[in-house]
């Protein structure tokens, strides 16, 4: 009768309910954080960069990447340089279009499909694009003649037109 059917329309409805709640069970939530870290040459630690230069995040995760943005930091100031969404996650830095003799902290941050984040380490570049690279010359000069120590001649030929005071020694 009425109450038979009463019954199996409520049972219907959790089955249903159910189906649609329980069905995450499955699929967990994802709380992982994907990993970051920053990758480029060597040389950009040890000397002052000019012209474009290559960063690249390397980016792990245990699902999908949704995108990697860039940032720099100068005078405690954070800017948002670039916004990438495919892999590889690469940065070109113009350095040109930032002031000449200047220290600048990049890091990345990546987040992936589940809103999960990770924030890569700073790194510090020293950005000078006030001289010709392709016109610097590089001076050695010896003592005298037998003496194999060599030494620099001027920090001019060297293309260094930054005074020392503005660049961070690490």
């Amino acid at each position: 009768g009425m109450i038979r059917r009463i019954l199996l329309l409520h049972l219907l409805s959790l089955l249903i309910i159910c189906w649609y709640g329980c069905k995450d069970s499955t699929n967990p939530v994802d709380n992982t954080a994907p990993e970051i870290s920053l990758e480029f040459d060597d040389n950009y630690i040890y000397q002052a960069v000019s012209g474009t230069i290559e960063i690249q995040a390397e980016v792990t995760d245990n699902g999908e990447i949704d995108r990697v943005e860039f940032y720099s930091i100068h005078n405690d100031e954070t800017q948002l340089m670039a916004v990438d969404e495919d892999a590889p996650y690469i940065l070109q830095w113009n350095t040109e279009d930032y002031l000449d003799c200047t220290t600048y902290q990049i890091f990345a941050i990546v987040y992936d499909m589940s809103d999960n984040s990770s924030q890569s380490d700073q790194h510090i570049f020293n950005v000078d694009n006030s001289y010709d690279s392709d016109t610097a010359v590089q001076v050695w000069v010896t003592e005298g003649i037998g003496d194999d120590k060599m030494a620099r001649k001027s920090d001019r030929y060297f293309g260094n037109n930054c005074t020392s005071e503005s660049i961070i020694q690490i």
